[in-house]
């Protein structure tokens, strides 16, 4: 069967990852808006779902402003036309008028066509390590 011309790689999947990381530090929902699916299902770390418009609202009006972004462990997955995205996040953000800092494992799955769009992400909390003293 000959490769699809509208499959995705690996490593496109973790330059689609980056390029929505840097549109968040810089506060920019246009960029955002080209790469997040109309019928975006956004979970966050405390399991509030929101959908393309509301994420990008938070963003355009400041109840999210992302200050710090730090990524590590990044994984791409491709099946067909469809990527998934793994990956750490240190985050430090304005949340709702407070000072935040997350440290979250996180999924978004990318879809090729007719071009490439988030369609899911999910963010899960890291917990502290755990205390040795006794």
């Amino acid at each position: 069967m000959p490769p699809n011309p509208d499959a995705l790689s690996p490593g496109d999947a973790i330059s689609l990852d980056d390029r929505k990381w840097a549109a968040l530090l810089g506060n920019d929902s246009d960029a955002l808006a080209d790469m997040l699916a109309d019928d975006l299902v956004y979970i966050h770390s405390n399991a509030r779902i929101e959908n393309k418009a509301s994420y990008l609202e938070s963003i355009r009006t400041g109840v999210l402003e992302y200050r710090k972004i730090e990524i590590s462990d990044q994984h791409g997955l491709v099946h067909g036309s469809t990527a998934v995205v793994t990956g750490r996040a240190e985050i430090e953000l304005l949340a709702h008028g407070r000072d935040r800092r997350l440290h979250i494992r996180y999924c978004g799955v990318w879809v090729a066509e007719p071009q490439p769009r988030l369609v899911s992400w999910q963010s899960t909390l890291v917990p502290p390590p755990a205390s040795t003293a006794r």
